[in-house]
């Protein structure tokens, strides 16, 4: 809720130096977790359109190694409210953002976890990114013996010249 409020401080400084009332989100991965939350918590008024790129949106599972990394970087909260199971993403999960805000999400693909066996963009599962009622996107990378947990397909995804087809989804949805 921390994020959330702060993002709102933003929001509210950029309509007020644009004199828009409503803005686009563009965020990424845990960006993502906290712009639904802003929207969940009041927020959707401000909100025109939202992307969420390689976002965990159904949580993370541990078993994919992104609580080797939380233990790493010391991000305690922000690794319990990810996982798959917390009370964040159950509450997130049970609010239908479609009815809301016009929003996409897009999925990084880039092979599959030698632990859990499932589709991922080397920290986030493509299943995991997906929400109902929205238009899904997966982008597959090029080669996923050149990526690996710490040289992870999932950072490349906001980089236009690494990722060209994620760009063009924004750019597209954001046109129209």
């Amino acid at each position: 809720k921390d994020y959330a409020k702060t993002l709102g401080d933003v929001i509210e400084i950029v309509k007020y130096r644009t004199g828009k009332n409503k803005v686009n989100i563009i965020a990424f991965s845990m960006g993502g977790l906290v712009s639904r939350s802003y929207i969940k918590e009041g927020g959707a008024s401000n909100v025109h359109k939202l992307v969420t790129i390689g976002t965990p949106n159904n949580g993370v599972y541990p078993i994919d190694g992104i609580n080797f990394a939380c233990g790493i970087l010391g991000q305690n909260k922000e690794c319990v409210d990810l996982n798959v199971n917390s009370d964040f993403i159950n509450n997130l999960k049970n609010y239908d953002i479609s009815k809301y805000v016009n929003a996409i999400t897009i999925a990084g693909k880039c092979g599959v976890s030698s632990k859990s066996g499932y589709a991922y963009d080397n920290v986030v599962r493509v299943e995991s990114v997906a929400l109902p009622g929205l238009r899904n996107y997966i982008v597959e990378c090029k080669d996923p013996t050149q990526h690996s947990f710490i040289n992870n397909y999932h950072g490349e995804l906001v980089d236009p010249a690494l990722s060209p087809e994620v760009y063009n989804y924004v750019k597209n949805f954001l046109k129209n």
